[in-house]
């Protein structure tokens, strides 16, 4: 099996949340800009703005803009600034798999984005974007993939499910999901920032028999 290791970017490596909102407010100047820690689900419709009409509104109108403007990618912020410096590191003695749903309608976002983890000195980054209909398990099964740093709680039973490792950076709004055994071998590991996410990652992907 591979030693490599997934790695979603949003909500993981990058600050997502504050460059969305950011991007709201540009537009909509009664759209709060908010953090990470501030995101209480993973459907924005739910929380973001109170929810109700005026929310939808502004999510699907930033929406519709970052998708005809898709150098937005090259906006956020790392989530965990410091540990970038682990993540350069890992990257060289690991491959690593950045994996990601960001412009599936659009391969131009895909560019971005490696470029954006340049700019982060991560050298010759791996991008996987999972398009419309794919699911990210079906593709790590594919490769190979035992392992993946994760933060959202909508995949999490179907990479368990499919025998890959997940290894999940807590956030409010996955705070309910739960690991019950029921999958084998292979589990949920909960973290706390992407230094420790990594370091689980690593220590999975180097077992012999881990799923």
């Amino acid at each position: 099996m591979s030693k490599a290791i997934a790695v979603d970017l949003d909500g993981c490596v990058a600050n997502f949340t504050r460059a969305f909102s950011t991007q709201a407010f540009t537009l909509y100047p009664d759209a709060p800009i908010v953090n990470q820690k501030d995101v209480t689900s993973w459907s924005w419709h739910e929380w973001y703005m109170g929810g109700g009409t005026r929310a939808r509104e502004v999510i699907e109108g930033t929406w519709d803009y970052i998708n005809k403007n898709p150098q937005f990618w090259l906006t956020p912020e790392p989530l965990f600034p410091k540990q970038m410096v682990d993540v350069r590191a890992m990257s060289r003695e690991q491959p690593l798999v950045f994996v990601t749903r960001r412009g599936y309608k659009d391969d131009r976002a895909f560019y971005f984005t490696q470029q954006w983890l340049a700019m982060q000195n991560i050298p010759t980054p791996l991008v996987r974007t999972v398009r419309a209909g794919e699911e990210k398990e079906a593709f790590l099964t594919d490769m190979g993939i035992r392992v993946i740093i994760e933060d959202s709680p909508m995949y999490v039973p179907g990479l368990l499910s499919a025998g890959i490792n997940v290894v999940l950076i807590t956030w409010l709004y996955n705070r309910d999901v739960v690991d019950t055994g029921k999958y084998g071998e292979q589990g949920l590991y909960r973290v706390n920032d992407l230094r420790n996410a990594l370091s689980f990652a690593k220590d999975i992907a180097e077992r012999p028999n881990s799923w």
